[in-house]
C-alpha cells in the first residue's frame, strides 16, 4: 500500500505541477493569441505536457500496484476495474498530448508565419477533443471508484472517501473538461492519507 500511495502521490504531483507551469495565456485566450503564445514558448508548452504525461503514467502504475496490494482483500475488485479504466483513459490522454505537442506546435508556427490557421489543424480538433473527453470521463470515474474502494477497504477516512465519490461523480461534468489537473488531486490526497495513516 505504501508503494501505491507513493506512486499516486508522485503521479498526481507531477501532473499538477505540469498544469501550473507557464505560459498560461494559451488556456484562456482566443485561439489566435494562444497559438502565438505557444510559438513563443515552446519549452514551456513541452514542459506542461511532460508533467501531464509522466504524472498520468506514474498514476497508472500506482493504481496497478494498489490492485496488487489489495489482493484477496476488500476493495480489490474496485482497484482492478479502476486500473483498467484509467489505463484506457491514459491512452486517450496520451494521444491528445501527442497531438498537442506536434500538430499544435506546427499550427502555431504556420499561423505566426502566414497569419492563417491551417485547415488541417481545424479538421483534427474534434478528434483531439474526443480523446480528451474520453480521458476526462474515465479519470473522474476512477476518482469515484477510488472513493468506493476506500469505503470498502478503509484505506482512508470515510469522509475523504465520500469526497472522492462526490468529486468523481460531479467534478468531471462541472469543471473537469476544461481543468484536467483536478482529476489528479484525489491521487495526492489518497497518497498523503495512506502514508500518514501507515
Amino acid at each position: 500500500m505504501r508503494t501505491a500511495a507513493w506512486l499516486l502521490l508522485a503521479g498526481g504531483s507531477l501532473a499538477t505541477l505540469g498544469a501550473f507551469l507557464p505560459p498560461y495565456k494559451q488556456w484562456y485566450s482566443p485561439l489566435e493569441d494562444g497559438l502565438r503564445v505557444i510559438h513563443a514558448n515552446p519549452i514551456g508548452w513541452y514542459a506542461i505536457h511532460a508533467g501531464f504525461l509522466s504524472g498520468t503514467w506514474v498514476s497508472c502504475a500506482g493504481l496497478a500496484v494498489l490492485a496488487y496490494a489489495l489482493r484477496d482483500r476488500p476493495g480489490q475488485q474496485w482497484a482492478i476495474v479502476m486500473s483498467v479504466v484509467y489505463t484506457l483513459a491514459a491512452v486517450c490522454w496520451t494521444v491528445n498530448i501527442g497531438y498537442r505537442v506536434t500538430v499544435w506546435n506546427w499550427a502555431a508556427e504556420r499561423f505566426v508565419t502566414t497569419g492563417i490557421i491551417p485547415s488541417e489543424f481545424v479538421a483534427w480538433q474534434p478528434f483531439a477533443g474526443i480523446m480528451f473527453a474520453c480521458f476526462s470521463v474515465g479519470a473522474y470515474l476512477v476518482v469515484a471508484g477510488l472513493g468506493a474502494l476506500s469505503l470498502a477497504s478503509a484505506a482512508v477516512p470515510r469522509t475523504l472517501a465520500w469526497v472522492f465519490v462526490a468529486g468523481g461523480l460531479s467534478a468531471g461534468f462541472i469543471v473537469g473538461y476544461n481543468v484536467p489537473f483536478i482529476a489528479y488531486v484525489p491521487f495526492i490526497l489518497f497518497g498523503v492519507s495512506v502514508l500518514r495513516g501507515s
